[in-house]
């Protein structure tokens, strides 16, 4: 039976109106010294159903504020690096503007050779490798050149794995450690004969554990030009599992063409269990401006779909690289600085990086965990 998916909704069915306070949230998770993130089999928290659908019938939309308020002065901060954040970082104004998630615009073959707003700009401009993809269109695209948001099918499952995951700053740095399997629940993979996401996307992946081991400058800066991205990975989400970008190895869209678990993730084929949208299933705040997510692998922090006033963010707001600047809590500190934001409409995350990336290991897979 066709299942609707709420994969970029952790509501349904709301317009989100601009709030008029525009300090950040108190209590938004941090990355404080030595904080551990590991979790045996998380089962809690607000995860979609298999069965979701939009609340009421009624059409479910986002609304963008304009990012005016982004703007900050250089030196509103002694944190190195953040004050030519702010410097190099203008506020990008944009119209308010709604976005309806039954009919959101389609970015296939958005991939661009420098840094362009609403394209993914990928080092190259190539595929992300052989392989891997839907094989199938479904039934969630529209005629006009969107698709529906809530209407894609779940993978299946609802299946724990032993994470185990360690955020910790040691001077200048911020490391990142563990395993690369998430705190939550996944589909079942590989996608089940059995399964209605088979008969659009049959990924014949396992999930299975990675080593990671990351390095990142703890106050990062922006760099006097921006950089494409490049696989293995974007960031890496306080789950423990990473984020890749908004294509898949066709250059397609890959949140409107593969299809992912109620958490927004599914494996590659070296087993890396990873999201290229948005994930209701790693704790966002309830109101004002979005709490930190993870960590892009320049360093930047990657924040959820609000704004500073509670706001739902579109392209708009965001510059080329979907990021801004303005006051944030920065491992416990308020600083103004630069930070990515995900949104619920393509390309979703980081699209070029304003610091410099790291050196990022291979993927190199692993031996599959055990199984329940």
């Amino acid at each position: 039976m066709a299942r609707q998916l709420a994969l970029l909704l952790p509501f349904a069915a709301v317009l989100v109106a601009c709030g008029s306070d525009g300090s950040p949230v108190s209590g938004a998770p941090s990355a404080t010294a030595s904080s551990t993130i590991a979790a045996a089999t998380a089962t809690g928290g607000s995860i979609p159903s298999e069965g979701a659908r939009t609340a009421g019938g009624a059409t479910p939309t986002v609304s963008g504020g304009t990012a005016g308020s982004a703007t900050a002065s250089p030196g509103a901060s002694s944190t190195p690096g953040v004050a030519a954040s702010a410097a190099t970082s203008p506020a990008v104004v944009g119209p308010r503007r709604v976005i309806d998630l039954l009919r959101v615009p389609v970015g296939d073959g958005k991939v661009s050779t420098s840094a362009r707003a609403g394209y993914v700009w990928r080092c190259g401009g190539g595929a992300g490798g052989p392989g891997g993809g839907a094989s199938v269109k479904g039934p969630w695209f529209n005629s006009d050149g969107t698709y529906n948001a809530t209407a894609k099918a779940i993978v299946d499952g609802a299946i724990g794995w032993p994470s185990s995951f360690t955020a910790s700053r040691s001077g200048s740095s911020r490391i990142l450690t563990g395993n690369a399997l998430p705190n939550h629940v996944t589909g079942r993979f590989p996608i089940q004969p059995s399964d209605d996401a088979y008969q659009y996307d049959r990924n014949p992946n396992f999930i299975s554990q990675q080593t990671l081991a990351v390095t990142l400058p703890a106050d990062p800066q922006v760099a006097a030009q921006a950089s494409c991205v490049s696989p293995p990975f974007v960031a890496v989400l306080a789950s423990g599992s990473v984020v890749f970008d908004a294509l898949d190895a066709l250059n397609r869209d890959a949140g409107a063409w593969e299809t992912q678990d109620r958490c927004a993730g599914h494996p590659q084929r070296t087993g890396q269990y990873h999201y290229h949208t948005v994930t209701a299933c790693v704790a966002d705040s309830d109101s004002g401006h979005s709490a930190l997510l993870g960590w892009a692998v320049d360093g930047f922090g990657l924040f959820g779909v609000r704004g500073e006033r509670g706001e739902t963010l579109t392209n708009d707001n965001l510059d080329a690289c979907h990021g801004h600047a303005h006051e944030v809590e920065w491992d416990g500190r308020q600083v103004t600085m630069y930070h990515y934001h995900a949104t619920y409409e393509y390309p979703y995350t980081i699209s070029c990086y304003r610091g410099t990336p790291a050196r990022l290991p291979a993927t190199g897979g692993g031996a599959p965990p055990p199984r329940p």
